[in-house]
């Protein structure tokens, strides 16, 4: 079984933003390989098989966009191909990051984790509470998020997370981070590097995931299907919360420590 690959999302018509990651990585001391990622645009929500509408409308009263949908399935599909040829571990950043200072270390540190650290955000669009794991070097630690912590631009897996993923992900509902920012039933147990090790580049939106103006429940003559979304996210915060209290009863006991 092969150790860990690591994979930077890009699409064949953006040879810009692959130019400008293949620098940043080579100044980071960072080996990968460019993963193909799904286009989404000009597409339909009806050409994407593993989009279930059905059950996202029950949910949450409107569709997602094919290019949310698009930038799901190139985060899957990398995934599925990491764990289909047998790596221990997968990496996986889209082409619009940075890498900090002495992030090598940091990846280097990750990648020796056992095998109780299923998955490990690199970023997050949200600054949330954590617990301190242990301290990494130059400044970072190792936590545990206490909350969700959004976006999807730099993570690792190993193969525990990375079934995890392709066993509760098969149906696309809502967006890739949004599904795996729901620990309390996919059931992967996430650790985070605060700071983050890598941020979003300035230099342009993202090419895979262009999302709408302006969403749909915030448009006029939408209040219900905002009274209906904040029902929605108050049934989530109180399973979120019960099993935030399961992971701080882990780390006081011991149970994750490095």
């Amino acid at each position: 079984m092969n150790k860990y690959g690591i994979f930077t999302l890009n699409l064949e018509r953006s040879p810009d933003r692959r130019d400008r990651f293949m620098k940043q990585a080579k100044k980071a001391s960072v080996d990968f390989e460019f993963f193909n990622a799904v286009d989404g645009l000009g597409k339909n929500i009806a050409d994407f098989d593993a989009y279930n509408s059905k059950k996202r409308i029950r949910d949450y009263f409107f569709d997602l966009e094919p290019t949310e949908i698009a930038c799901y399935l190139s985060h899957y599909n990398c995934i599925k191909n990491a764990y289909d040829n047998g790596l221990e571990k997968v990496v996986i950043f889209e082409d619009d990051i940075s890498f900090g200072d002495n992030f090598k270390i940091v990846l280097d540190y990750c990648l020796g984790l056992d095998d109780r650290f299923e998955m490990v955000r690199l970023f997050g669009l949200k600054n949330q509470k954590s617990m301190k794991i242990a301290e990494i070097d130059y400044g970072y630690n190792l936590v545990v998020p206490l909350n969700t912590l959004c976006g999807a631009q730099g993570y690792m897996l190993n193969r525990n997370g990375m079934k995890k993923i392709l066993d509760y992900g098969k149906d696309i509902t809502v967006q890739f981070d949004i599904m795996i920012d729901t620990f309390w039933e996919n059931g992967l147990t996430i650790f985070a590097v605060d700071p983050h090790p890598i941020t979003e580049a300035q230099t342009s939106a993202s090419t895979i995931n262009i999302k709408p103006a302006v969403n749909k429940w915030r448009e006029k003559g939408h209040r219900h299907l905002r009274w209906a979304l904040r029902l929605n996210k108050v049934k989530k915060s109180f399973l979120k919360r019960l099993a935030s209290m399961v992971i701080i009863f882990k780390i006081l006991s011991g149970q994750m420590k490095v």
